[in-house]
């Protein structure tokens, strides 16, 4: 524990006029007097000992900030980096502030076609909006929002994540190919090629996982080496792309190096007592 009655995980404080915010959370930090405001920042280490790290002097001021978008979420959908990924063609797009604010315009393009379109808003004042949008095709899109506040100044412009909608699984091909006999050597490369960047959820060789042998450096294109026993063997692959789009692929194939080879069990050291014996 500490003395202070403020604390963060974050890095980074949000002020909006009067109001301060936690990043991380959205919740309110602290809130700020008319003028000049000195901010201590102390650090905790381990052994709980408490050290002044940096000390700022705001000048803050009612009424002179616009919303802040706190966070933009598609439900049902994965978010890598600056993208949101979904594979519903009518997704719903939920706009978090971190105060209550009116939606007053947004608008999504195609980044493909240059196509735009006007979402339909309510004019709620409110911290969390809903925008239903329908009848998107496969494409990235670019998100614009405007909003105000209820002392009708309006939010700065602020970087939103692309929308990606993605209705199609993806494609697999299995190196090894299916039937393929291998003669040559007892290390087989393995080769999982997908037609976009996907996460390798399960592959199973003879129904033993062994995903964590196989690499990638651009998450659409997977290797592995493995030493394999003579005989017959099955490859499972499951997997998923950004949007949740499922693809799985299986492959059967044989291993033939060492030579066959022949051991006379009887009669024992080759030698019979009869003229008639049992091999």
């Amino acid at each position: 524990g500490h003395p202070y009655t403020n604390s963060t995980r974050s890095s980074r404080i949000i002020l909006s006029s009067l109001n301060a915010f936690d990043s991380a959370t959205g919740r309110a930090a602290f809130t700020l007097q008319e003028g000049q405001n000195t901010i201590r920042y102390y650090s905790q280490d381990p052994a709980k000992n408490i050290g002044e790290v940096k000390k700022i002097t705001i000048e803050a001021h009612k009424n002179t900030s616009g919303p802040v978008i706190f966070a933009v979420t598609v439900p049902d959908s994965q978010r890598i980096l600056d993208k949101i990924y979904t594979n519903s063609p009518n997704p719903n797009i939920d706009v978090e502030f971190f105060e209550p604010a009116i939606i007053t315009s947004a608008k999504l393009t195609n980044r493909k076609t240059g196509a735009s379109a006007n979402l339909q808003l309510t004019n709620a004042l409110s911290k969390t909006t809903r925008i239903p949008v329908t009848n998107l095709i496969d494409s990235e899109y670019i998100l614009e929002i405007n909003a105000k506040n209820q002392n009708n100044i309006f939010m700065d412009p602020t970087p939103l994540p692309i929308i990606v909608i993605d209705t199609q699984n993806p494609t697999l091909n299995i190196i090894p190919p299916n039937n393929k006999l291998i003669t040559d050597k007892s290390i087989v490369a393995f080769k999982l090629e997908f037609n976009e960047d996907v996460n390798l959820t399960s592959v199973k060789l003879n129904s033993e996982e062994s995903k964590s042998n196989f690499t990638t450096t651009n998450n659409s294109h997977y290797s592995a080496s493995m030493p394999i026993k003579d005989g017959s063997h099955n490859l499972e692959v499951f997997a998923q792309d950004y949007a949740r789009n499922a693809v799985t692929g299986s492959v059967s194939f044989v291993v033939d190096v060492n030579p066959l080879t022949i051991k006379l069990i009887k009669p024992k050291f080759g030698t019979a007592s009869s003229h008639t014996f049992d091999i």
